[in-house]
């Protein structure tokens, strides 16, 4: 099963649609949708008959206009109409086969974005930021909620090229983290400290925000790693002292020899000198 992965962003009132894609020999009977919203339990939103060609809504999900089941070349479409907050979510489709087998795709998170929310959250970072190798960095969630004063809860999203995007942290509300103004507004700032980076933590990062009923995403903050890299005339230079470093030793090398082997010419003649002083001495 193939399923087209991705993190999207909505405005409130637009209309988004997911994809669940099967090659041409998949032998799955049922097709499912879930919808997971952040921290909480998955929620089947649908079933489709494959071979009959005939889907159902489930539960809450029953008299939703807002929601249609389509599909056409091996694909299963779930369009959301008019999306709402409340949208915000992740959500799955489920094959299961004739032969009892069950495959989850790996989900597609939808972000809605509410222009009026009370809610607002961002993340602390420029747009796009160049870290080298090895750096560390600390991004910040600031997130205002004007007079609600219900528990927090964080949550930090990577998104990719080379990886779907992912869930990589949770921070659960913190009073010390909070500050309430004078408006009787409150103001909570959650770090996300990143380490020794390397080229497998570069994406766009995003924090999401859930209090008093509420989702919020907050701006993404794409981070660049790029390794240190020589210059032409800094690689110019590094040649020129490496030769001017083996020049060096090659010299030290020959003067040691040098000074080695003046050192035992010097030691024979001494020798020699005593051994005819001694001579000398026995003939008178």
């Amino acid at each position: 099963m193939m399923v087209c992965l991705r993190l999207i962003s909505v405005n409130v009132g637009d209309n988004v649609t997911l994809q669940c894609l099967y090659e041409d020999d998949d032998d799955a009977s049922l097709i499912y949708w879930y919808k997971q919203p952040l921290g909480k339990q998955p929620k089947i939103i649908s079933t489709y008959l494959k071979y009959k060609k005939e889907g159902t809504f489930h539960d809450e999900f029953l008299n939703n206009t807002r929601l249609t089941l389509n599909m056409t070349d091996n694909t299963l479409y779930l369009k959301i109409s008019d999306v709402k907050a409340s949208d915000s979510a992740t959500y799955y489709c489920l094959k299961y086969s004739y032969q009892f087998k069950m495959q989850f795709s790996e989900g597609t998170t939808v972000v809605v974005k509410d222009a009026n929310s009370f809610i607002n959250a961002f993340v602390q970072q420029s747009d796009s930021e160049t870290i080298h190798s090895g750096q560390s960095v600390t991004l910040k969630c600031t997130a205002s909620t004007g007079s609600c004063d219900g528990e927090y809860s964080v949550y930090w999203f990577k998104n990719s090229e080379d990886h779907h995007p992912s869930l990589i942290y949770t921070q659960s509300d913190n009073s010390d983290q909070c500050e309430r103004k004078t408006n009787k507004t409150h103001t909570c700032v959650y770090n996300l400290s990143l380490n020794n980076l390397d080229q497998s933590n570069a994406g766009t990062y995003y924090c999401a925000v859930t209090v008093c009923g509420r989702i919020v995403f907050g701006n993404g903050a794409r981070l660049n790693i790029c390794y240190l890299r020589l210059d032409f005339h800094s690689l110019k230079m590094v040649h020129i002292l490496g030769g001017a470093l083996a020049f060096t030793i090659i010299l030290i090398l020959l003067l040691a020899f040098v000074l080695y082997t003046l050192y035992n010419k010097t030691g024979r003649k001494r020798n020699i000198t005593k051994t005819e002083c001694v001579y000398s001495t026995v003939k008178n």
